[in-house]
């Protein structure tokens, strides 16, 4: 029976040891006798004789120092009588961890280079015991260069809920109060966990880093691990300034609008090819942004390079399925470029010097923390080289370009930010000393943003933009002709935003344009007299309302709904008779069969006023653009879209197969011969018909590892009906026939493989079936002379479009605390020489007695470039 007891006690004994081991109690009994030792001590004491952990911030206790002297007291009771003092309080955390809690700041700056430390626990917020759940928001950012972060999942992991940061950096999540490990993650940044305690709503701003040294510019996906599958809305592209850099570019000059056409149902119709064509749409059918300032022109040089400083820029988003409600005005897509906000930390610089171009990209705090300043600059000299070719013409001819870009961005106080915009650029050619060529893109942005609370936050905005050129022909000693155009556009927005629980995602607002167009000034001087012709101005506006809801109805469905007013009247008030308006709602599903695949359809209706007036393929400087009124009737189509999206390896691979189908109505066409340039009354050059547009786009993407890139197909159709009773007025006798912009196979090629951490490579191909074009029927004489006789519009076409550019990256260094960081950059340019048409063309020969064809390239040959990129 003595055996027994004992056997009893020791049991009991080692039952309670296990159960202080494996779970704290509050009421734990404990004995300690000291006198005038510092809390540090004492909790290490306590923690080596119980087996228990503390969490804390150091800076709490550093100057703290108490006596104890207790014998099997409840634990909580010690902690109490020790510190209530210094207003410390306490939380049990299973399995056998002890939280100190302090009142604690609402705003918090992390950054995630400082876990070589221990961060051990951040407090949020005062305690209260009124609420249940509070919010953290914060805004996370690269810890290189301050730039902003989307697309950074946030996921609290006791909770199991998680949301990801936005196209501004920034995130919102509603926890319950208490204890919470918050791990962010997203592709090309090392993932980062820190622990929290949630007292009240706060603010938990984040630094993050890459994972690995990169040879260029460290730049974040800004999607989501699982964005291709769980994104509501369709149609949908992102492209990060570090993959446009990895693409072999004309002349070694990194282009963004060359490296959209990459992508599925967006092409070029051919070098020296300004602008992108978007599901069978025109160059003009595309809504440009810049920071919400409307660009005209997006390129320089005819097409030959981007209108953009790639070192300026931190995102570009295309949309061209389902268009967010907030946007309007043109019929295939929206191109969103943001530029990037300024270091508030310290002063940053970036660059590149090239064959005929060098830029330079400067940022630097204002105010320390609050306020930056981004300056780019960006010229061109290819005279040098325009001089030194042995063509007479061409050594006569000239040719330059530049562009700058300023941004300011403050961060006023936590509930208010204000930013400036501007970019400016001009364009300069002349052939010949006889015709020359100047127009110039001008845009001013002001935005200011306020958080009401972290549910609901506003941006009101104002832009001023502006396009003109000017065109001067020298026809002889004497005769002089000058053409002058310009559009302006002033333009207001503000929109709303309610993000007040993770089902709904509500945005409205309000926005209007105010347009003055002159289409043209023509003069003309002819010895000593001047003649002069203006053509008449036109002036409208385009206001609209909208509200849209992304709505998550569970794990597997969500849906997005918008809708969008639009009214436009032309000239003064009260003139009824320019007015148009109508709705246009938008609609996406997305249907997720599982983690790793999902089903989207989506809907959308957009108007279009302003219309780009060209019989060409590509924009020229002298494009003219034409307000509807009463002649011209409002663009607008109708698209239908559906895909599915799987991903593959850990979401390492994405790939997507969509189909759309578009209806157009009032498409603008052109009379057979018309004259466009100086005609006052050019409407009646004009004719509109019923356009379709159909096609399949398939894409794979690989995210990570040695080999990155992306293969994307395209098969599409875009057909156009003009009949009228009219037979003046009927193409093609009426029936449907290709537009300018119906290249039915698009496939595109790019792959970067990193050969070591210092050196890689990247390959890009591309094949466009050739645009179409009329050839004539037939040939008839008249009086000996032969005259081409053009009927069936567009019924042919240009050879097909293919070109092979490889470039070589090597950096320099690969030391984190290098001053200067640098890559040097080795292009090709059409590797195997193809001589691709840009224009097939018919004339009479020198005897007028014979129809000669002629084939038009613009580039021929393979064009090397080698160009120095650095940063510091």
């Amino acid at each position: 029976m003595k055996l027994f007891r004992q056997l009893v006690l020791i049991f009991s004994f080692i039952l309670s040891f296990n159960t202080i081991s494996a779970q704290v109690n509050e009421h734990l009994l404990v004995t300690i006798n000291r006198s005038n030792i510092s809390a540090p001590s004492f909790i290490k004491e306590i923690e080596q004789l119980y087996d228990v952990r503390f969490r804390y911030k150091s800076e709490w206790l550093e100057d703290i120092f108490i006596t104890v002297n207790v014998f099997q007291e409840p634990l909580n009771k010690v902690l109490n009588d020790a510190f209530n003092r210094y207003q410390l309080s306490f939380i049990f955390k299973e399995p056998n961890y002890i939280i100190f809690l302090k009142n604690s700041p609402v705003l918090v700056n992390v950054d995630s280079k400082d876990k070589g430390r221990d961060l051990q626990i951040i407090s949020l917020g005062e305690p209260n015991f009124r609420d249940s759940t509070a919010r953290v928001s914060g805004l996370v950012k690269s810890g290189e260069d301050g730039s902003v972060i989307p697309g950074v999942k946030v996921s609290a992991i006791e909770a199991k809920l998680a949301t990801v940061t936005n196209e501004k950096g920034e995130y919102d999540i509603n926890l319950p109060i208490g204890y919470h490990t918050l791990r962010y993650e997203s592709v090309n940044v090392e993932a980062f966990e820190v622990s929290i305690i949630l007292n009240s709503s706060s603010k938990l701003n984040m630094s993050l880093y890459s994972d690995l040294v990169q040879l260029n510019e460290v730049v974040v996906t800004a999607k989501a691990l699982d964005e291709n599958v769980s994104e509501t809305i369709t149609g949908s592209d992102r492209i990060t300034i570090d993959e446009i850099e990895k693409m072999p570019a004309f002349l070694g000059e990194a282009d963004i609008i060359k490296s959209i056409t990459s992508l599925p149902g967006v092409n070029l119709t051919g070098e020296a090819s300004a602008g992108f064509n978007v599901r069978g749409s025109g160059v003009g059918a595309n809504l440009v942004l810049l920071d919400d300032g409307t660009i005209f022109n997006s390129s320089h040089l005819f097409g030959f390079f981007t209108a953009f400083n790639p070192d300026g820029v931190e995102d570009v988003q295309l949309y061209k399925g389902t268009i967010p409600a907030r946007f309007g005005g043109r019929i295939a897509s929206v191109l969103d470029i943001s530029m990037k906000n300024g270091n508030k930390d310290e002063f940053e610089a970036s660059g590149g010097i090239g064959v005929i171009s060098s830029r330079l990209n400067i940022t630097t705090p204002i105010i320390r923390e609050k306020s930056s300043v981004v300056f780019g600059v960006r010229a061109a000299y290819p005279n040098y080289i325009i001089k030194s070719v042995k063509n007479k013409d061409l050594k006569q001819s000239s040719s330059s370009f530049g562009d700058v870009n300023f941004k300011y961005h403050h961060l006023i106080n936590d509930k208010n930010q204000f930013e400036l915009t501007a970019y400016g650029s001009n364009d300069q050619f002349s052939i010949r000393n006889e015709v020359e060529y100047n127009y110039i893109n001008e845009s001013l942005t002001t935005k200011w943003r306020h958080n009401y609370n972290p549910q609901f936050s506003s941006d009101f905005s104002y832009n001023y933009s502006r396009y003109r050129y000017s065109l001067v022909e020298t026809l002889s000693e004497d005769l002089e002709t000058l053409l002058n155009s310009k559009i302006e556009n002033s333009k207001i927005n503000w929109f709303f935003n309610i993000d007040n629980n993770e089902a709904h995602r509500i945005k409205f607002g309000v926005n209007g344009v105010f347009y003055q167009l002159n289409p043209g000034e023509l003069s003309a001087n002819y010895e000593l007299r001047s003649e002069s012709s203006n053509i008449a101005s036109e002036s409208a506006i385009e206001s609209a309302l909208y509200v849209s809801d992304e709505w998550k109805i569970n794990n597997n469905i969500s849906m997005y709904g918008g809708l969008r007013y639009t009214y436009f009247m032309r000239g003064k008030l009260g003139s009824g008779n320019y007015s148009y308006g109508g709705l246009e709602p938008r609609f996406s599903f997305n249907y997720k069969v599982n983690n790793k695949s999902s089903i989207k359809f989506g809907y959308n209706r957009m108007q279009q006023f302003i219309h780009l007036i060209s019989n060409t393929a590509s924009v020229t400087p002298v494009d003219i653009w034409k307000l509807s009124d009463f002649n011209i009737k409002p663009t607008i189509s109708d698209q239908y879209t559906l895909g599915y999206f799987r991903n593959f390896f850990a979401n390492n691979i994405e790939g997507s197969v969509e189909v759309f189908y578009k209806n157009i109505y009032d498409l603008i066409d052109y009379k057979n011969g018309a004259q466009l340039l100086g005609n006052h009354k050019i409407e009646d050059e004009l004719l509109q018909g019923e356009g379709e547009a159909y096609g399949m786009e398939m894409y794979i993407k690989k995210l990570r590892g040695k080999l990155t890139g992306w293969v994307s197909y395209t098969y599409s159709r875009s057909l156009i009906t003009v009949n009228s009773e009219n037979l003046l007025e009927r193409i093609n006798e009426g029936n449907a026939f290709p537009t300018n912009f119906d290249q039915p196979h698009n496939l595109s090629l790019f792959g970067n493989l990193k050969v070591s951490r210092r050196f890689d490579i990247s390959a890009n191909f591309l094949y466009n079936t050739g645009r179409p074009i009329t050839y004539p029927e037939s040939v008839y004489d008249v009086f000996g002379v032969k005259v081409a006789n053009y009927t069936n519009r567009n019924g042919d076409r240009i050879p097909d479009y293919h070109r092979l550019d490889l470039s070589f990256h090597l950096g320099t260094t690969l030391k984190r605390n290098k001053t200067v960081k640098a890559n040097w950059v080795l292009t090709f340019y059409n590797v195997y020489s193809r001589r691709n048409a840009y224009s097939v063309f018919f004339r009479s020969s020198d005897s007028l007695r014979e129809i000669d064809a002629f084939k038009l390239s613009i580039v021929g040959q393979i064009i090397p470039a080698l160009s120095y990129d650095f940063k510091f």
